[in-house]
């Protein structure tokens, strides 16, 4: 018992922890909100709807941004850790339904302003599994995978990533 409550304790800190990153995007003020509620949507529809968990979630800036007025990243990590076997396999189901992913990143980048890429991973496995990002004429596309070349690899260019 004192293991389980250990665990909804970590898991409750890092839903906690999450809500202090998502309450840091620098949106303008009305925007937040927006931004919030799209933010809501994804965590509860995992939650709520499908029976996962979203256990991580990080903003980070992109450096060399192709737009002049947005250069943030949403990284989304779905419970391994902290999750039961049966939210492990549904939060494996997410990842792998790229039409939910896509929804997902659809409702982010239109509700946060700043937000121009969505990826999503396991969290504790170290790796991200795939990404959406903002693409000409304001449409939300899937990154495009290329094969890693291995050591000093180069940048490339906006909407493809190394797989892993």
């Amino acid at each position: 018992m004192r293991a389980q409550i250990i665990q909804l304790l970590v898991m409750l800190t890092a839903l906690h922890a999450s809500t202090l990153i998502v309450d840091s995007f620098s949106t303008p003020a009305g925007a937040e909100a927006t931004c919030d509620r799209a933010i809501d949507f994804m965590k509860g529809n995992v939650a709520q709807r499908i029976g996962g968990s979203v256990t991580y979630l990080e903003l980070k800036s992109i450096e060399n941004s192709p737009f002049n007025n947005a250069n943030e990243e949403v990284i989304i990590g779905f419970g391994n850790r902290v999750a039961s076997n049966s939210q492990r396999q549904v939060n494996y189901n997410i990842l792998n339904s790229p039409g939910l992913l896509q929804e997902y990143s659809e409702k982010i980048i239109t509700g946060c302003s700043n937000a121009i890429k969505v990826r999503y991973g396991m969290e504790g496995t170290g790796g991200v599994s795939g990404g959406w990002y903002l693409g000409a004429g304001n449409q939300v596309r899937r990154e495009e995978c290329v094969d890693f070349p291995g050591r000093n690899a180069p940048d490339l260019p906006w909407g493809k990533t190394y797989c892993w």
